[in-house]
């Protein structure tokens, strides 16, 4: 059986992949934008938004991993 905390950190891996897509998509077209446009400043919010979103999700997968290192075995009943 394997340990619940490795499907946790693949899980957290692909959240990371997928967010960073999804902020270079945002990038991409907010740079395609005339700055100062309200669609700039709305694409600009939401840059930022995804960008903590993914500063969250990196800290819970480098938690992860530290944990898995620090205690290779199975996760604890």
């Amino acid at each position: 059986m394997s340990d619940p905390r490795e499907d946790d950190l693949r899980t957290t891996y692909e959240a990371v992949d997928d967010e960073l897509s999804e902020l270079r998509r945002t990038e991409e077209a907010k740079q395609a934008e005339r700055p100062g446009t309200p669609r700039h400043a709305e694409l600009a919010r939401k840059a930022k938004e995804q960008a903590d979103l993914l500063r969250r999700t990196t800290a819970v997968e480098a938690e992860l991993a530290d944990e898995l290192e620090d205690n290779p075995g199975r996760a604890p009943h």
